[in-house]
């Protein structure tokens, strides 16, 4: 079989292994095209994924001028922490949890105190959520109107949630976009890195974030 093939390339004029080099050329080649696409498709896929983690989340602000709107606010200082009681610190610290949500708000007004609540009672789950632990940053000298709303709603502080007294405002001073945008909400991860800024009760694309979250 072999010898009448090789014949009949004789006879068009081909020599055998002229034949046999142009068929390993173009198998080569074929072989060539075929690694460059896989390799150029693999190098697309690493990008494109790369590009998706550097923009997964990007922090949304609710209320803001359009300007300042592209400001980073790469971390929350909980500088505010250091200044409770031992005993409430301790128990913020010893749960671990993934990510955090801060509401902060005017402890000695009646209407802001009954405001928060008021949203409150709107983020609560049936059950404790435990993938996030909650603090109220209260701007007051004592908790006692805090804790008088809250009872006469029947509320009380779920494991996940704390109440902190900030007394000097520190969670402000530390954090100046707060009192300069507005914003009493925020949504960090379990480093304080923010995930997100303003209220998911007001904003379609922050309820989405803390939704993708498992937070609502």
């Amino acid at each position: 079989m072999k010898n009448i093939f090789t014949a009949r390339l004789v006879h068009l004029g081909v020599m055998p292994h002229s034949f046999v080099i142009s068929w390993r050329k173009i198998n080569t080649g074929f072989s060539c095209i075929i690694f460059s696409t896989v390799f150029i498709f693999f190098i697309f896929s690493c990008t494109n994924a790369t590009h998706k983690e550097q923009t997964a989340i990007v922090p949304t602000f609710d209320s803001v001028p359009a300007k300042k709107q592209k400001a980073t606010y790469s971390a929350i200082d909980v500088a505010v922490v250091e200044s409770i009681p031992k005993k409430l610190r301790a128990n913020i610290e010893a749960l671990k949890t993934k990510y955090n949500v801060f509401i902060s708000f005017d402890g000695s007004c009646s209407a802001c105190v009954a405001e928060f609540l008021g949203q409150l009672k709107k983020l609560r789950s049936k059950k404790a959520n435990m993938a996030a632990k909650y603090l109220f940053i209260a701007f007051a000298q004592d908790s006692y109107l805090v804790e008088y709303y809250m009872a006469q709603l029947g509320l009380t502080l779920r494991p996940n949630e704390f109440l902190i007294i900030d007394k000097g405002q520190v969670f402000q001073k530390t954090n100046s976009f707060i009192e300069e945008f507005n914003i009493n909400f925020v949504l960090s991860n379990r480093d304080y890195k923010i995930l997100a800024l303003g209220s998911p009760l007001e904003s379609e694309e922050i309820r989405s974030v803390y939704a993708g979250k498992g937070l609502l």
